[in-house]
């Protein structure tokens, strides 16, 4: 036997509901905000910290490695893991200003856009220019080349030697011994 609910039990029960579901989202949204206040709490703690960590530090002074001026630390960028103070090796103003470097590899002084950008070195590039470094990646692979179509065996400091000896090449050398290893190895597989 069925039991039927008279029409204003039915909307007694259909508002309970919903007034519970409007309670539970109000606890909801109550649990997120507390949340948010107490990471934004949180986060107003540390960054007091760091201030007052800042304040403390001592009236140290660092030389930069750009233009040698004897500076406060807080006139260097902060949050480098490399150095032992924390603080990068450039100072501000060079940072900003810094538009040419030297390549390690050819010794030209060149724009900066012509280096990779590495955040581990101090000035935010590699050290050497793209070009060195193509034709470093050129004769590193080279060396491989001639290994695999000799099939030689070589020990590590044969193999550094060998790199050594491509990396003295110029880029039209390389290109051209590059070029009669692939055709070598064009014969090679004909005949084989």
């Amino acid at each position: 036997m069925k039991t039927r609910l008279k029409i204003p039990a039915l909307m007694k029960m259909v508002t309970n509901q919903s007034k519970e579901l409007r309670n539970n989202r109000k606890t909801q949204r109550g649990k997120i905000a507390d949340m948010r206040r107490k990471n934004l709490v949180r986060a107003r703690k540390i960054r007091a910290e760091e201030i007052r960590a800042i304040k403390l530090i001592p009236k140290y002074e660092k030389k930069c490695a750009c233009c040698g001026r004897q500076l406060n630390a807080l006139d260097f960028f902060r949050r480098d893991l490399s150095s032992p103070d924390g603080f990068k090796r450039i100072c501000i103003p060079c940072e900003h200003t810094l538009t040419s470097k030297q390549c390690s590899d050819c010794h030209a002084q060149k724009p900066t856009y012509e280096f990779p950008r590495n955040r581990a070195v101090a000035g935010g590039y590699h050290n050497t220019c793209s070009q060195c470094m193509r034709h470093r990646q050129r004769a590193h692979r080279t060396a491989y080349q001639i290994i695999n179509y000799k099939q030689l065996t070589l020990s590590n400091l044969e193999l550094r030697a060998l790199r050594a000896k491509l990396r003295a090449m110029t880029p039209d050398e390389l290109s051209t011994l590059e070029t009669q290893l692939r055709q070598a190895t064009r014969i090679k597989r004909h005949t084989s």
